[in-house]
């Protein structure tokens, strides 16, 4: 089984180790052979002149083959080969003169011994030559292979590669972090025994490939992971098939993309057109507060999620509305004293409060039970202070322990902002609409009341403006003087 940091098979060490101390040694030989070649055979000739007659070949012709076998360097193997010729040259001419030697059997023997010597040296150097050719390989396709392992290990998509069998056969790091196991965890495993929530849909992936020698390109994978339990992941894979020099298959390469934060992305922006569509058409706070609750509440899939109401001067807090599915409901009145200290002093200085986990949290260590009761596990507050008073707050709430994420955090920090601005903004309306209401209804009185002393002014004008009319007209009697 492959190593799942090496997922391809290496050279051994020791070859390594032993190739890069070889040309070492050579140096460090060669003042020795050039020393100690030549005077050897040089020597086994000089024994070689006590032998018996009748040996044509000395000795000294044997003790080159062996030293041009063992012999490492081209320019050892030369000198050895130039010495011994010589001495076999001289050698003959000596026994030439001989008159009881066959001068042509001679001189036959010491010829072959010198093709013999000269084909033994061709020999190796050609061997010496291939031999430095593959070393030279062998460590061209080490270097290759540590750096496809390192792209491998250290690459930032996930990798594995199953045989037929759909057995995983290597996997690297990405893909091990992004499922929550170690890289071993998988090796020799099918799919099915490896992940197993995975298995009815990527095993059929794997069947696909497998029998139509095709790649599966770019197929989304959504499910939970031992890393994440309480969150959805996403991924995007791909298949391809691997085959050999002859093209037989030998199994199926994946590389995997995680699309998590790139599907929240989306959901957050589509989260946050629903609040803007609910913002816009909104005609009360209070029913906009609800709405955002409900909104909020069930993109984060959180257990609760509430706007309070926060009167300091009656250490109060009031729950009007709260969202709570499979959850009692909070409506109600509570003491502002029963929160913990720690949590009031960061509400009132407008901080936002991230408590993973209730029962952990020194925070909320005198409010365990009673948050426990509620169904809170794990809770963000983003308080809202004007005027250095602190007058509301939004909570959401998970029911266990719960990692929150930036992304969350500054999910309901935006939504809070936002929401308290539009409701702001609705009650500075309804103000301006009663008080344009209440000026409508000054003007009316006016009218009112102007219209009305004006009929009552008429009534006794008339009667006035009568009597002058007739004392001015021709013909009108005037009263007798007394």
């Amino acid at each position: 089984m492959q190593n799942p940091q090496r997922p391809f098979t290496s050279a051994d060490p020791d070859a390594q180790s032993a190739d890069k101390l070889a040309p070492v040694k050579g140096r460090a030989q060669v003042p020795f052979l050039w020393l100690l070649g030549p005077l050897a055979i040089v020597a086994i000739y000089l024994l070689d002149m006590w032998m018996p007659s009748h040996l044509t070949i000395p000795f000294c012709y044997v003790a080159t083959l062996v030293l041009l076998v063992a012999v490492a360097g081209k320019r050892e193997k030369l000198l050895i080969a130039g010495v011994c010729s010589a001495i076999l040259i001289i050698d003959f001419y000596f026994l030439a003169r001989n008159p009881m030697g066959l001068a042509w059997a001679q001189g036959l023997s010491h010829g072959l011994a010198i093709v013999m010597i000269w084909s033994v040296t061709t020999l190796g150097w050609r061997h010496a030559s291939v031999e430095e050719s593959m070393r030279a390989n062998q460590r061209i396709a080490n270097e290759r292979l540590a750096l496809i392992n390192t792209i491998y290990v250290s690459a930032p998509v996930g990798l594995c590669f199953l045989d037929r069998e759909l057995r995983y056969v290597s996997v690297n790091n990405a893909l091990a972090e992004m499922a929550g196991h170690p890289p071993d965890f998988y090796l020799g495993k099918l799919i099915r025994d490896a992940v197993p929530e995975l298995a009815e849909v990527i095993e059929a992936h794997h069947h696909r490939v497998i029998e139509s020698g095709q790649p599966v390109v770019d197929v989304e994978v959504n499910a939970t992971t031992q890393a994440q339990p309480n969150e959805q992941r996403y991924w995007l894979s791909s298949y391809y098939p691997v085959r050999d020099q002859t093209g037989e298959l030998l199994g199926v390469n994946v590389a995997v993309r995680d699309i998590t934060r790139r599907k929240q992305a989306d959901a957050n922006a589509l989260f946050l057109l629903d609040v803007g569509e609910c913002i816009r058409f909104a005609a009360d706070g209070d029913e906009l507060l609800w709405a955002v609750s409900i909104a909020l509440g069930e993109h984060l899939r959180a257990s609760r999620c509430v706007f309070v109401a926060i009167d300091g001067d009656q250490d109060r807090i009031v729950v009007q509305r709260d969202y709570h599915p499979h959850m009692p409901s909070l409506i109600g009145s509570y003491s502002l004293s029963s929160l913990a200290p720690a949590l009031l002093d960061a509400g009132r200085l407008g901080q936002t409060i991230v408590v993973n986990d209730i029962g952990s949290d020194p925070r909320t260590a005198a409010i365990v039970e009673p948050a426990r009761r509620f169904g809170i596990g794990a809770a963000v507050a983003v308080p809202l202070v004007r005027d250095g008073q602190l007058i509301s707050a939004i909570i959401v709430a998970m029911a266990h322990a719960h990692e929150w994420n930036e992304r969350e955090v500054a999910l309901i920090n935006l939504v809070a902002e936002r929401t308290w601005e539009a409701v702001q903004k609705l009650q500075l309306d309804s103000a301006l609409r009663e008080s344009d209401a209440a000026l409508r209804d000054a003007d009316r009185r006016k009218d009112e009341f102007l219209a009305t002393l004006a009929h009552e002014l008429r009534n006794p004008l008339s009667l006035m403006r009568n009597v002058v009319t007739l004392q001015q007209s021709a013909g009108t009697p005037h009263a007798d003087p007394k």
